[in-house]
């Protein structure tokens, strides 16, 4: 791996991109690699799960070729991303890492399954043509996940903004002291990327639950008894200008205060919303989440959605936007 000063690579050092790359695949079960612009690896795919074997073991059949040219040439733009479909119709997707105007690498995100598994016997099939062992092949797809399109797009877009975060703060880290290094720390949550992710957590859930208005508050950095806004959307901004909520204010300051979240909309989810009916002063919203953002189990944040024009999507989707919330929660 190329780490020189004077290399476009130097910011991807090995041992803290492993550890940045280690949380996130632990959770969106989903494996994570990085290689540089000519394909070739600078940070090698988690062996032990999520079709590490099965990507790079000759035997298995799968054909990836990691750490060729030629396997950045199963890449086709698609959007914002890119996405390549494999053997066993597998997809792997592909996020540019640009450093200074150019691409220093590229982060792979995958394999992954979209929308169903084929059939067992498709699958034995498919083994069987690529002359690898299928009940092998078999064990290694099912621990593959499986996820929607819509919900794989959601991924890769705060996976896309978490990634620049790092390679500004690593870029930062390199010229600072140790005791710059825990300053920069501290204050992590006031930068500027970090809001901007906060942002894409927001308008993704928005998309997601099909609704108008939201936003995102979190503890003050100075007075953690107090939230303050970070991200807002479809709000009079009269209203929330230099908003503040003490820790049990509101729904906001009790679902942070109770790390409990809150659905709104006359058949709760919760049992325990018959609590909060003196808070419900807002007549004109037909439903609401609140929901509480953790880091390492401790809440540092709420996220709250709701629409006046009708019913949402939000009861089926509470586990996507927890899962989303979980995967910006770790790079807090």
């Amino acid at each position: 791996m190329i780490t020189g000063n004077n290399s476009k690579f130097s910011v991807i050092q090995k041992d803290q991109w492993w550890d940045i790359l280690s949380r996130l695949i632990d959770v969106i079960h989903i494996n994570i690699f990085i290689i540089d612009a000519d394909g070739r690896v600078l940070l090698p795919p988690d062996m032990s799960r999520y079709g590490g074997r099965l990507m790079t073991d000759p035997s298995l059949g799968f054909g990836l070729n990691i750490g060729e040219p030629e396997f950045l040439e199963n890449f086709h733009r698609q959007g914002r991303f890119w996405e390549s479909q494999n053997r066993y119709d597998l997809r792997m997707f592909m996020i540019p890492l640009v450093y200074r105007q150019e691409i220093a690498a590229n982060v792979i995100v995958g394999p992954v399954i979209l929308t169903r598994r084929l059939d067992r016997e498709e699958y034995k099939k498919s083994a069987k043509t690529y002359h690898s062992d299928a009940n092998v092949t078999l064990d290694f797809l099912n621990e593959i996940r499986v996820v929607s399109n819509v919900m794989m797009n959601s991924i890769l877009e705060l996976l896309d903004e978490i990634i620049k975060t790092n390679m500004q703060l690593l870029e930062k880290r390199r010229s600072m002291d140790k005791n710059q290094i825990d300053h920069m720390a501290k204050e992590i949550n006031t930068s500027l990327r970090q809001d901007e992710i906060l942002v894409t957590l927001l308008d993704i859930a928005l998309k997601m639950t099909g609704t108008e208005c939201g936003s995102i508050m979190i503890f003050d950095s100075k007075s953690k008894n107090e939230l303050v806004l970070k991200a807002s959307k479809g709000l009079d901004e009269k209203h929330i200008k230099n908003i503040r909520v003490r820790l049990g204010e509101g729904l906001t300051g009790l679902a942070a205060q109770q790390d409990e979240y809150f659905v709104i909309n006359g058949s709760s989810e919760n049992p325990h919303n018959n609590r909060i009916a003196h808070l419900l002063k807002r007549p004109d919203i037909q439903e609401a989440l609140v929901m509480p953002l953790k880091s390492q189990n401790k809440v540092f944040g709420v996220l709250s959605l709701h629409t006046k024009v009708g019913q949402s999507r939000i009861q089926e989707n509470l586990m996507n936007i927890q899962y989303l919330s979980d995967l910006v929660s770790s790079s807090f």
